[in-house]
Order: C-alpha cells, then sequence, then structure tokens
C-alpha cells in the first residue's frame, strides 16, 4: 500500500461528520470530548474485531473455529460497504469517493492502526473493496478509512458505543465467564465521575431503547450502604480492573440476584442503580395535556403501577422507580405535571422552575 501515511486526510459525507461529533461527545469525558484520532483508531482496531462478542455466544469454540469465523464476518462486512457504494447511486466511483459537501478530518495513525489497515487492505475478504477503493491502480488508505468510517456511522448506537469501548467490554466478559464457570471474579471499576466501584458483574444488557450498553451485577458504590443490584453504562467506565475472590464482599448472594433482575423488570436497566426502598411512593397528577405527552413520549418514560382518573380528569398516577429517572422525564412538561409525593421531590421539582423562573423575571 504505496501511499499509506500517518496523517492521511479523510473526506466524509455531512452525516458521517456529524455522528463522529456526536460520538467525540458521548465517548468523552464531562469536561473535555475525544479527539477525533483517538476514534477513529478505535475504529479501525475494533470494527472487525468481533472474537469477545463470538465467544459469549459460542461455547467451545477452538482457535481455528475462531480464526474461521471471524473470516466470515469481515466477508460480511466487505459485503456491507460494497452495497453501502451500490446504494449511493447516482454517485459515480470518483464522486463517491470525494462527494460534494464533504468534511476533510486529517488524523494521526498509531502504529498498530497501520498494521491493522494491512490486515484489512490484503486479506483475501477484502478484494472486493481494492476493486473500488483504489486510486490510479494503487490502494489509497484515506478512501478505505473514509469508506470504513461512513460504515461505522450508519451503525446503531449501542454497536458504535461496543466498538470504541471493545477492550473494556471484552474484560467484563472474561469476568462473567468466569463467575459462569463457577469461580468467583469481581471487577473494581471507575467510571467517570466516580472511582473504585466493586462489583460482581453478572450480564451486559441493552436498554429498552436499545440505545446503549450497561453492565449490570452486585456492587458497591458506598460502602455505608453495602451491596446492592446496580447498573453502570458501558460508555461511563474508564477503568477495569479484574480480581479472582474477594473477602470484602459476599457474593453468590441468591436474594440479591433475584432482586437485580426484579429491578430490571420493573425499571429497566437504565434506571435501576439507586438504593431501593419496598413501599417507596411517587405520585404524579398529571393534566389531560401531561397525560397525552406521556402516552407518545416513550423515550426514558417510567413505568406506572397505578392511574387513577380524578373528576376534572387529571391523572393521579403512581410509580416505582427511580427519583432521577422522574426528574429526566417530567421536568420537561412543566405546569402539565405536579409531583404529589414524596415531599422531597416535590420541593426538589419547585426549587428547580423557582430557579428557572428566575431567569426571566430578571
Amino acid at each position: 500500500m504505496n501511499d499509506l501515511n500517518d496523517k492521511p486526510v479523510l473526506k466524509l459525507s455531512p452525516f458521517a461528520a456529524y455522528v463522529i461529533s456526536c460520538d467525540q461527545r458521548a465517548f468523552g469525558s464531562n469536561s473535555e470530548t475525544v479527539s477525533t484520532s483517538k476514534l477513529i483508531n478505535r475504529i479501525i482496531l475494533n470494527y472487525s474485531d468481533e472474537s469477545h462478542m463470538v465467544r459469549d455466544t459460542v461455547d467451545d469454540i477452538t482457535e481455528v473455529e475462531l480464526a474461521a469465523l471471524l473470516k466470515r464476518l469481515r466477508v460480511t462486512l466487505t459485503k456491507s460497504m460494497l452495497a453501502n457504494f451500490k446504494s449511493s447511486a447516482p454517485y459515480n466511483t470518483e464522486r463517491y469517493r470525494y462527494p460534494q459537501n464533504s468534511t476533510e478530518l486529517r488524523i494521526s495513525l498509531t502504529k498498530e492502526s497501520q498494521d491493522k489497515l494491512y490486515d484489512y487492505m490484503y486479506e483475501e475478504a477484502y478484494e472486493p473493496l481494492r476493486q473500488i477503493y483504489s486510486k490510479g491502480g494503487k490502494l489509497s488508505s484515506a478512501i478505505f478509512i473514509s469508506a470504513l468510517v461512513e460504515e461505522y456511522t450508519r451503525l446503531p448506537m449501542f454497536r458504535r458505543e461496543s466498538i470504541f469501548y471493545s477492550q473494556i467490554i471484552k474484560k467484563i466478559s472474561d469476568a462473567i465467564r468466569i463467575n459462569n464457570d463457577g469461580e468467583t471474579c469481581y471487577l473494581r471499576i471507575d467510571t467517570k465521575k466516580k472511582k473504585n466501584i466493586r462489583i460482581y458483574p453478572v450480564e451486559i444488557l441493552l436498554d429498552e431503547w436499545s440505545t446503549y450498553n450497561y453492565l449490570v451485577g452486585i456492587g458497591v458504590f458506598d460502602p455505608a450502604n453495602g451491596e446492592m443490584p446496580i447498573s453502570i453504562r458501558i460508555s461511563n467506565i474508564t477503568n477495569v480492573e479484574s480480581l479472582i475472590s474477594d473477602k470484602i464482599l459476599v457474593f453468590h448472594n441468591q436474594p440479591l440476584i433475584n432482586e437485580l433482575y426484579n429491578r430490571i423488570k420493573k425499571r429497566g436497566v437504565m434506571f435501576m442503580g439507586s438504593p431501593y426502598t419496598e413501599g417507596e411512593k411517587i405520585r404524579i397528577r398529571l393534566s389531560p395535556a401531561g397525560f397525552g405527552i406521556y402516552n407518545n413520549v416513550m423515550f426514558l418514560r417510567p413505568r406506572y403501577v397505578s392511574d387513577t382518573i380524578s373528576e376534572n380528569g387529571d391523572h393521579i398516577m403512581e410509580f416505582n422507580c427511580t427519583e432521577f429517572q422522574i426528574k429526566n422525564y417530567f421536568r420537561r412538561l412543566g405546569c402539565e405535571a405536579e409531583v404529589l409525593e414524596p415531599l422531597s421531590l416535590r420541593e426538589d421539582f419547585a426549587a428547580f422552575f423557582r430557579s428557572a423562573d428566575k431567569i426571566y423575571d430578571e
């Protein structure tokens, strides 16, 4: 590959450039985004490396069988990229390589990414791509990477997340596999907001909207509260350390495992990680307009336990979920939703709207 250099210039469609910018923010910290080069290098290294996912779904697979299966996966990727190319009609080859209104991104390739590009471009599975992504008879790395990124940006968010966090997911999956084999392995996890969270990993699950991947298990956010079922979004994890056995925590507690799945069923994997008090009630009054919004806006919507219609048509609804989820969902409804209880949550809403009102009074 004669033109391979460590600072290629990519030409991306407006859609792909927008998705890349969104992922830079989503996968970054609270104060800074992921650099373009870091994100693109992760895509190059991890896009076709589905070995940890394969091992999770196929028991007792040998290295030879795994290599053959991964080769078939790469053939599937090739077919997808070819279909993406053909569906871009009426673009001809030149216009597809350099789309109109394209965004140019100059990136720096790591040595690992350069080595991976040789694998991509000289494996038999990618021969059909070489016939398209070539320039003057030579294969252009910039064109190939651009095509790979275009393919990446058309994946759903949870797939893009699993590509960027491939190594973290692999460590978690290995720990889960150890536990399923009868040994005990726990994880010490750092997140963007909190360090040294101890957790016995049980599963990696999608939220009900198939947006993000979540690690669920039994762990400790705060030693004062002891063990509890918790969930952590994969893209919030910054570091994972696997440790075999630990005397501080007593795992394999079946009641806690049962409570974990009970919370997932009641609250969803996204909002199950805060302290849970049996019998805690959250009651909301919704106007007819507010109830209409509740019926139509399903994203992040909490499940209700009961719904009583008052004489004036308002809905008095009871929820068994976290206050965090209530705040995320019902604050957007403004005066169409009123928190009735608990009092602490009602006061929180009142303070929130009073604070917002001050902006317009000044």
